[in-house]
């Protein structure tokens, strides 16, 4: 029964690390068009050297798109470190769509780097992450 009891604290705390969205993602709304946003946060990216994985519009009923970018060179000190850790390489989603909730107004989100650190403790990645945080911040708000 201990064993029982122990497994289940564990996976309730688990489960609310993931449950859990108030301070995990930054989001930013936004007057432009999906399209027109996600054309800024794929400039902003470029000039700050990542570089842009891919997009995809998502099967949505509304206007929805994802963007995926990468930091090359973060990338290489987290492969470096451990081979594994290409789990964690610096590279970020940000969610542009209109917010069915909200007026079908721009938004535009992301999960922040520094908190994946939570779920998947890496000290060999962590200061890159907490660099990512800003970075990607001031990526996120060319979409205003």
């Amino acid at each position: 029964m201990k064993t029982f009891a122990t497994v289940a604290i564990l996976l309730a705390a688990s489960l609310s690390l993931f449950a859990q969205t108030d301070g995990y993602d930054y989001t930013v709304a936004s007057s432009k068009s999906v399209d027109d946003a996600v054309a800024a946060i794929s400039a902003a990216a470029q000039v700050d050297g990542f570089k842009i994985a891919g997009t995809a519009t998502l099967p949505s009923p509304v206007p929805a798109k994802v963007v995926e970018i990468c930091d090359p060179v973060g990338g290489r000190k987290v492969l470096d470190a451990d081979i594994k850790n290409a789990l964690l390489l610096p590279c970020g989603k940000f969610a542009v769509y209109q917010d069915a909730k909200a007026d079908m107004k721009t938004k535009a989100s992301m999960l922040l780097p520094s908190n994946m650190m939570k779920i998947y403790p890496s000290k060999a990645v962590d200061d890159l992450a907490k660099n990512l945080d800003p970075r990607m911040r001031k990526i996120l708000q060319a979409a205003q």
